[in-house]
């Protein structure tokens, strides 16, 4: 099954490496990957879609937490949340957010000031 999952990275040299090294030594394939900048410039959000079943992303998820670069982890859903997934970037106030995300019939994942 399909699987999103998002990460705050460090933005240090070699950090995304050390995320895809951690999924190759497990075998594991990356099917998506996006990495997009955040507020704090030390930090990025990588975003990445695994075709893995229930008990793999759970091992993916603990294994990832333990690594030093990453500093938060969630798995986002399984196929049904990959299916449309559509990402999208935009800068607006806070209070407009929810409607945009609203008219274009999504839901928001993340959001950041």
């Amino acid at each position: 099954m399909r699987h999103l999952i998002s990460m705050l990275l460090q933005n240090e040299a070699g950090a995304l490496a050390r995320v895809a090294g951690l999924f190759a030594s497990r075998g594991y394939n990356i099917e998506s990957l996006l990495v997009a900048p955040t507020p704090d410039a030390d930090v990025s959000r990588l975003t990445l879609v695994v075709d893995v079943d229930e008990t793999a992303v759970e091992q993916i998820v603990k294994q990832s937490a333990k690594l030093v670069d990453v500093l938060e982890i969630a798995d986002l859903g399984g196929s049904h949340a990959t299916a449309q997934a559509s990402l999208a970037a935009f800068q607006a106030a806070l209070r407009h957010a929810d409607d945009i995300v609203e008219r274009v019939r999504g839901d928001a994942a993340y959001q950041t000031l």
